[in-house]
């Protein structure tokens, strides 16, 4: 809620009744100089100390208690703040929820049970009961693949284990770019770019390591500094210094170096959904937590719990919560279309399920996509008002043919047509419960005037896919729109005139939350990679990749016979991920090396030196592509 003649914006907004017990009061809007006299007042924890720390943008600061407060408390705030010469007294209060005590859930969805740790990394065969009877990349009475041919496999980078890409069809696309995805179910997670022949371009397996987590979700490539960079959230394995797991959201730059991590404020933490940068240096995350409450208004228990979904602005800088949102002060429980029925004081009511969120033109409001509503909103970045919702129980708008939604992800404005129509993008999934046929790439016409919404495509796959949870609909500056089929292993690019361009699987029962298409340039700041095998001809193969170059055109082997120098001996093109060269028998050089070069023929990146394979060895690899994001 906006307060003090509409200058400063504050979190907990006025009347919430779920605050967290260790919530920071947020002051948006003016210098922490022009706020003072600060005091907090918990009606069973009484008066507050604290500390005002700022925001790194200088539009306001965060109170910061030092103590928590208590489940249940209501809370008075009261301060002062400087309006020109005047000073101003603003007053509110909230109060604090009750948890539930389960926390924090990072799931897909909710009838979908996310795989335990062992589970995740000892994943059973699949049956060929099971490749018949479900639709998808295997296809009806496909033999069941071995295990092996589900992830692919290097020489020189023997630790990348990522599940393989089959193209189905490739048809000539000026689309540029490369696509993005975080494949978590089969072989190792993480995030995963390849290009339109299915090629590896770069791979961070996030669940190896001592910093092992159980998978990453949402890879795209944003702007933070003025740099493009990529971003992922990933759920580590390992607990975090106060003795429970902390999922974050990364930041990579163009050489594959961590800047910086998101952490939830308030005691909250970033869930699988979303996370977005803005300009002014600050990020919006997805949250949940959950909360006691009588749930008989919706036919559940009076002693029932539900799933509160949250959206924080972060300021990235200083991990201070600018801006805080709420579900459960906006919209009420009915206009859930899944059931509290079997929600109880351990099993929270999944009633809203936040999946998206954009930051629109100018700021000043969000739009976002609950999938248990079945509802787009649009709110208000401020007040936190929703000023209209699409589809849903209480449209604000009429719906056209084909319009309605059902479990829906990933809503985005794309193009506002003129002052009173907007362009909405959607992945209508239709599924878990299933409502539709088969899920829907979606572009929506919305007019705000006349509060009629519109069909304008509807893209959808033959066969039908039919998925459960997740999904992306991303429209390219060309008019081709790329398709993320979710939870199944689906990517289509279709034509502005409807035609597939483009379309590829990852194996049976993998899954990427999204796939999405964007320009990267990366440069890695760790050396290429290396490995050399003697054939049984007598020749040796070299083996050179470089994970996350994308400028590479050609490798040079390099060569040193003793305390020589080392020369170049031979050139070839790159051949994707990695490239093999066979030199001609016989080989006098006691070492070896590789250079990664431009299309311009320059120097980009030299690999250590390997000692020459002893005749009939295994292949001797110099490197195991050390993970490339700081790990």
């Amino acid at each position: 809620m906006a307060v003090a003649k509409g200058a400063l914006t504050v979190s907990p907004e006025p009347g919430t009744v779920d605050a967290t017990p260790s919530t920071q009061i947020s002051l948006l809007g003016l210098p922490v100089r022009d706020i003072s006299h600060v005091q907090v007042r918990g009606s069973r924890t009484g008066v507050h100390a604290g500390r005002l720390d700022a925001y790194s943008q200088g539009d306001g600061g965060s109170f910061l208690p030092d103590a928590p407060f208590a489940e249940g408390e209501r809370v008075a705030v009261s301060l002062q703040v400087r309006d020109g010469g005047a000073q101003q007294r603003v007053e509110w209060h909230f109060t604090v929820g009750y948890r539930a005590g389960l926390g924090a859930a990072h799931f897909n969805h909710p009838k979908v049970r996310t795989p335990a740790p062992a589970e995740q990394r000892s994943k059973r065969a699949v049956t060929a009961a099971e490749a018949k009877e479900r639709p998808g990349p295997l296809g009806p009475n496909a033999s069941v693949p071995r295990r092996e041919t589900l992830t692919q496999h290097f020489h020189s980078a023997p630790s990348l284990h990522p599940p393989r890409v089959i193209v189905s069809k490739h048809a000539d696309s000026d689309a540029p770019g490369l696509l993005f995805m975080s494949p978590f179910s089969v072989g190792q997670a993480g995030p995963m770019i390849i290009n339109d022949e299915g090629q590896l371009v770069w791979f961070d397996p996030v669940n190896v390591g001592p910093t092992a987590a159980t998978k990453a979700t949402n890879l795209q490539v944003q702007t933070y500094e003025g740099k493009p960079v990529l971003t992922w959230w990933e759920d580590p394995l390992a607990s975090g210094g106060n003795g429970r797991r902390e999922p974050q959201d990364v930041i990579v730059n163009s050489r594959y170096e961590r800047v910086a991590t998101i952490h939830g404020g308030n005691g909250l933490m970033p869930d699988v959904h979303e996370m977005q940068l803005t300009p002014e240096g600050t990020a919006l995350i997805a949250e949940n937590h959950d909360v006691r409450c009588n749930l008989t208004s919706v036919k559940g228990s009076a002693d029932g719990s539900v799933w509160d979904d949250v959206i924080q602005e972060i300021d990235v800088a200083t991990g201070l919560v600018r801006w805080e949102w709420n579900s459960l002060d906006h919209v009420p429980l009915r206009a859930a279309y899944d059931s509290a029925l079997v929600a109880s004081a351990s099993y929270p009511f999944d009633f809203f399920h936040l999946n998206s969120i954009q930051q629109l033109e100018g700021g000043e409001s969000l739009l976002i996509s609950a999938r248990n509503t079945w509802a787009i909103y649009d709110i208000n970045h401020h007040t936190g008002a929703i000023r209209w919702q699409l589809g849903g129980k209480h449209s604000t708008f009429a719906m056209g043919p084909g319009t309605r939604t059902a479990w829906q992800h990933d809503a985005r404005v794309v193009a506002r047509p003129d002052r009173s129509e907007l362009e909405i993008t959607v992945f209508d999934d239709g599924a878990t419960p299933r409502v539709h046929r088969q899920s829907r790439g979606l572009i929506e016409v919305v007019d705000l005037a006349s509060r009629t919404a519109r069909l304008l495509r509807a893209l959808v796959n033959s066969p039908p896919l039919l998925a459960g949870s997740q999904g992306s609909v991303e429209l390219m500056s060309d008019g081709d729109v790329v398709v993320g089929w979710g939870q199944e292993p689906w990517v289509t690019e279709y034509g502005p005139g409807g035609e597939i361009r483009f379309q590829a699987h990852l194996p049976f029962f993998e899954q990427s939350y999204r796939v999405l298409r964007f320009e990267w340039h990366g440069m890695p700041s760790t050396p290429p990679s290396l490995a050399l095998e003697r054939l049984p001809s007598g020749r040796l193969a070299v083996y050179a990749s470089w994970n996350g170059a994308t400028e590479v055109a050609s490798w040079a082997v390099l060569e040193a016979d003793g305390p020589a120098p080392m020369s170049r001996i031979a050139t070839a093109p790159e051949q994707g991920f990695e490239t093999r060269i066979v030199l001609p028998a016989p080989v006098s050089g006691s070492a070896f090396a590789v250079q990664a070069l431009s299309a311009e023929g320059s120097v980009l990146g030299t690999s250590r030196s390997l000692a020459l394979p002893a005749a009939a060895a295994a292949p001797a690899s110099e490197s195991t592509a050390a993970p490339a994001a700081g790990r």
